[in-house]
């Protein structure tokens, strides 16, 4: 009787097919990451994230000018630091003026009691006249041939002699005041010339419209025409 062979009973022949499924599988998965990694290789280049996504590592920043220990930057000066320190000092207007010299200011005569004041308004009594009338001067009580001295430099403008107030030497003293000394006996200056503060410029005389009162120098003073107390000026700085 003729058998038919059974293919399982051939030796072998079981294991052969299966490392052929085996061999068919690798194959495939070989295949499926080829294709992958070509896909992933072929890709267009991803794009940057927006700014807002940019992490602090990633964007650039300039270098900070502050201390930090990891860099090896030296610190910039600060523009306070690199100009000169200025102080604080209050101007003076004083500084690099020229020094004006005081004025000096004028003094008395002579040295004496005033014994009747200034007045341009209100009317006095004339002891000699026996009446009233103004004064346009004061009386500055002296002995006969008591010094009589410039009250300020000046320049004499006239040396003169009336009825009523006998001789008379007019001093230009400064800023245009006009001293007039009345009543003088041996003056000593003249015309024109020029004189110190403290220069005798001659004696106490006699004032014909004031003989009957106490012997004394008749001082008049005027500033810009206008008669004005000689109080006014003497000893006043300016």
């Amino acid at each position: 009787m003729k058998y038919f062979e059974n293919p399982k009973s051939k030796k072998g022949g079981f294991n052969t097919g299966f490392y052929i499924t085996v061999v068919c599988c690798l194959v495939a998965v070989g295949a499926a990451a080829w294709f992958a990694l070509s896909r992933v290789g072929s890709s267009p280049t991803q794009k940057e994230p927006p700014s807002s996504q940019i992490t602090p590592e990633q964007s650039y920043n300039e270098p900070s000018d502050s201390y930090n220990d990891n860099t090896s930057s030296t610190q910039k000066p600060s523009t306070e630091q690199t100009q000169n320190p200025v102080e604080d000092i209050p101007y003076d207007e004083t500084e690099n003026q020229p020094e004006i010299e005081p004025i000096q200011a004028l003094i008395m005569p002579v040295n004496g009691e005033i014994i009747k004041n200034f007045s341009d308004e209100v009317l006095q009594f004339s002891a000699t006249y026996g009446d009233l009338r103004l004064h346009t001067g004061i009386d500055i009580a002296a002995k006969n041939k008591t010094a009589v001295i410039a009250a300020g430099d000046g320049t004499v403008k006239s040396v003169e002699e009336s009825g009523a107030f006998g001789k008379i030497v007019v001093i230009e003293h400064r800023d245009g005041i006009i001293f007039k000394y009345c009543g003088l006996d041996n003056v000593t200056v003249a015309n024109a010339q020029t004189v110190k503060m403290g220069e005798a410029i001659g004696t106490v005389g006699t004032v014909p419209c004031e003989c009957v009162d106490e012997e004394h120098l008749h001082l008049e003073a005027y500033k810009n025409g206008s008669a004005v107390s000689p109080m006014e000026i003497i000893g006043v700085l300016e």
